[in-house]
């Protein structure tokens, strides 16, 4: 898997931690598919359990969903036209795709979903919209 393809599925520490395995230079045929794979699993489900929560977690939800969006938006095209991902730091921050997941699910769970959506939503975005500011800011990377 490139590193761009790496960078785009969004991965969190408990991923990474799980897939530490020796790289290889041979990369499956459909990985490409797994991105918007992880994508559709991470929204569907958020928006799946806003649904069975009912009341008012579904603007909380597509709130957290919107920042969200905005990270994995961000980070393809910083791929594409600066060649850098996000810092080590905003991925830690993010909890990876499926950080998030846990969270919303535990929050579900627990009937405190539309309360978590909303400060998920608070204290990602400043952390995704201070890490595209810095990225963009800065000089471009060589992108051929």
């Amino acid at each position: 898997m490139t590193d761009r393809l790496a960078a785009y599925r969004d991965d969190g520490p408990f991923v990474r931690a799980l897939a530490r395995r020796p790289r290889s230079d041979r990369r499956p045929r459909l990985a490409w598919a797994v991105p918007p794979l992880l994508r559709l699993l991470e929204y569907g489900v958020a928006a799946w359990l806003a649904f069975v929560a009912g009341g008012g977690a579904g603007p909380a939800v597509f709130t957290f969903l919107a920042v969200v969006a905005f990270h994995h938006y961000d980070v393809i095209y910083r791929l594409q036209h600066r060649g850098a991902g996000p810092t080590p730091w905003v991925t830690l921050a993010g909890l990876g795709w499926e950080g998030r997941m846990i969270v919303v699910a535990v929050a579900a769970a627990f009937g405190v979903l539309a309360p978590v959506a909303w400060g998920l939503a608070a204290v990602l975005a400043p952390v995704f919209v201070v890490d595209s500011l810095r990225a963009w800011r800065g000089p471009a990377a060589d992108v051929s």
